[in-house]
């Protein structure tokens, strides 16, 4: 449960688009800070794994768009694929956990 309120939170404030969404980004766009915005959007676009192109921006929309922010059907295979990523999100051991991304992150917006 904590999990999931987490990612809706971080979808409303790092992963939405468009000028009127109430995003991190759009305030330090309206700020005149749009250099940090551009940082903080390079780093969700980056790899999260070397063998697949897959950005910290897509798994974690993927995640909150198939199992928490939308009532969207979900095949076997997309659960799965939620299911790996969430635990490699929560997975110490890898450098692209979560800790890490949120991390990285304060660090940008400082």
């Amino acid at each position: 449960m904590v999990f999931d309120s987490f990612l809706v939170l971080f979808r409303v404030m790092f992963l939405e688009k468009g000028n009127k969404q109430y995003s991190i980004q759009n305030y330090y766009h309206e700020k005149g800070r749009s250099e940090i915005a551009q940082d903080i959007d390079s780093f969700l676009n980056t790899k999260v794994f070397d063998w697949q192109d897959l950005s910290i921006r897509n798994m974690l929309k993927f995640i909150s768009d198939k199992l928490v922010c939308h009532v969207d059907s979900i095949s076997y295979g997309e659960l799965a694929i939620a299911n790996f990523y969430m635990s490699h999100l929560s997975n110490p051991a890898v450098k692209t956990n979560l800790q890490y991304i949120m991390t990285e992150i304060n660090k940008l917006m400082k």
